[in-house]
């Protein structure tokens, strides 16, 4: 049940604010994604009761101390413990500004995972980032600065010649590949 607030509060504040958009919500990591049906172990039972949880919770949101309805961020696995909503989505964030230990997170089959990314295609995407000539030679990559939960703020990136780029690591993540690159909870 409260996945289903937090669902339906999430999506109730983007629609307030995309109003005047085509659209209002996306199916992808740029909004709150809940898959319950491509899930390991979401049986027909589970989704019956999930179901029976957003029938049973019908009208229920969060709402800020203004009375507004809360963007209500959520994830599927925080690593061992939860980020601030600013730290992932920048100073538009108000709310949730506390991190907390999740002993049950590191359990999960998502928890640990591991991408390899060769040199050229590091050097690519950077270069084309930061409007530099996709030749140029990348010297090094090293994570510059960490949240208070410990996961990487911010990078440094060093290019041949040039002076050192610093860029935020949900910046790194977009480039690389949010589906490569699952979370900023990362060591190089």
């Amino acid at each position: 049940k409260a996945q289903a607030v937090a669902s339906r509060s999430y999506a109730m504040s983007v629609m307030r604010e995309r109003r005047a958009k085509p659209y209002h919500v996306e199916s992808t990591v740029f909004d709150q994604v809940y898959k319950l049906s491509n899930q390991i172990g979401s049986t027909q039972s589970i989704q019956d009761r999930v179901m029976r949880a957003v029938r049973e919770t019908a009208g229920q949101y969060l709402v800020n101390e203004d009375n507004q309805v809360m963007r209500a961020h959520y994830h599927a696995d925080c690593g061992g413990r939860t980020e601030t909503a600013h730290n992932v989505w920048g100073d538009a964030i108000k709310e949730g500004g506390v991190t907390v230990s999740d002993a049950s997170c590191p359990l999960s089959p998502w928890a640990r995972w591991q991408y390899t990314v060769t040199r050229k295609d590091l050097r690519t995407g950077l270069a084309e980032y930061l409007a530099l000539p996709a030749e140029i030679n990348l010297k090094s990559v090293a994570i510059a600065s960490r949240t208070s939960s410990g996961r990487v703020a911010e990078l440094d990136v060093v290019f041949e010649n040039q002076p050192i780029k610093r860029i935020r690591s949900n910046e790194f993540r977009r480039i690389l590949g949010y589906s490569h690159l699952k979370s900023t909870n990362f060591q190089i």
